[in-house]
């Protein structure tokens, strides 16, 4: 079993398996747990991921403001999506497109959960995604339905 498997209990193996970027990180912005998806599209190994602000890791210079207002909106709103300009491992930057959603418990923001893909591997309008693209993206919702349940039902992480 892999080391996404963090505090959270659930299997490594599921995680693993979405093709989309995953990244929780609590309110602050502090990477929690992450799969492989996220390592491949960002570049950054498990160290370098555990237990760092994804503000400082993946935000370039000069888009500090930009990522603040998108975790603003996700705050107050409960989800942002659209695409993001990020500063991968080897220094390059790559544009996704991201959703990010809150988890909340008792009324308080517990975690932020990110699902993100290459902008660039689209192969379609952004209007109009793919057949696949729609059932992929069908499928990673329902994970993140499922992480969202997951994560409400368990202790403080």
């Amino acid at each position: 079993m892999r080391q996404t498997e963090v505090s959270s209990g659930l299997p490594a193996a599921l995680l693993d398996s979405l093709d989309s970027a995953l990244v929780v990180t609590d309110a602050e912005g502090e990477i929690l747990l992450w799969n492989l998806a996220a390592e491949r599209l960002y570049g950054y190994g498990r160290q370098e991921m555990r237990g760092a602000n994804v503000l400082q890791l993946f935000v370039p210079d000069g888009r500090g403001h930009e990522a603040a207002t998108i975790m603003n909106v996700v705050l107050a709103r409960g989800a942002w999506t659209g695409e993001f300009t990020v500063q991968c491992g080897d220094g390059h930057q790559k544009r996704v497109r991201i959703t990010n959603s809150r988890v909340l418990r008792g009324g308080r923001v517990v975690a932020i959960v990110g699902l993100a893909e290459e902008a660039t591997a689209r192969t379609q309008d952004a209007d109009e995604p793919s057949t696949a693209g729609r059932l992929d993206l069908a499928a990673a919702l329902a994970e993140l339905d499922g992480l969202r349940t997951a994560m409400a039902t368990r202790g403080t992480i």
